[in-house]
């Protein structure tokens, strides 16, 4: 059974949002600042001096000069292990939809419900990745976080136009 069909402007729609929502992701995974702080040091003079300290997954950046986080707890490996899931599953509904779209013979449903899946577990896995880091942390979220959250919602916003095609594209009148 053939999926819906797409018309130029939704499949432009949709792809955009994907590939926007999967770099938008990538950058806020990747970048050191999840988390901004800035941090009081005392000096032998009596007063202090301030550096700012910004973590991320995997990288944790005092006053510009970066290094691997060392903390190995137990919500920080939840976290990385959602967001790595979470990225991998936007690639895949990605791919998926590329696939969907120049290649005749995976114009099925069966493809077109595994991109809706992929993209909802995308936003659930960053759903979960966001909230753990969200709730552990004790400093101030920075803009990666807030990059993740805006690559979950983009996906989230793909993944309802799919949904919302395929249930206006076939029959419901045996509901």
């Amino acid at each position: 059974m053939p999926g819906p069909e797409l018309s130029p402007k939704y499949v432009r729609s949709i792809l955009l949002l994907m590939l926007t929502s999967l770099l938008v992701t990538l950058i806020g995974f990747a970048t050191p600042a999840w988390t901004s702080a800035e941090v009081p040091l005392p000096t032998p003079f009596g007063d202090s001096l301030t550096s700012r300290v910004t973590a991320g997954l995997w990288r944790a950046c005092v006053d510009g000069i970066c290094g691997p986080v060392k903390i190995e707890n137990g919500w920080l490996l939840a976290t990385r292990a959602f967001a790595t899931l979470g990225l991998l599953a936007g690639i895949m509904s990605t791919i998926l939809f590329l696939l969907y779209i120049f290649v005749d013979r995976t114009h099925n449903d069966i493809i077109y419900l595994d991109i809706i899946v992929t993209s909802l577990v995308q936003v659930s896995c960053i759903l979960l990745a966001v909230a753990i880091y969200g709730s552990n942390s004790s400093v101030k979220l920075a803009w990666s976080f807030g990059f993740t959250i805006i690559g979950m919602f983009l996906e989230f916003l793909a993944a309802s136009l799919l949904i919302i095609k395929r249930w206006l594209s076939h029959d419901h009148d045996e509901f």
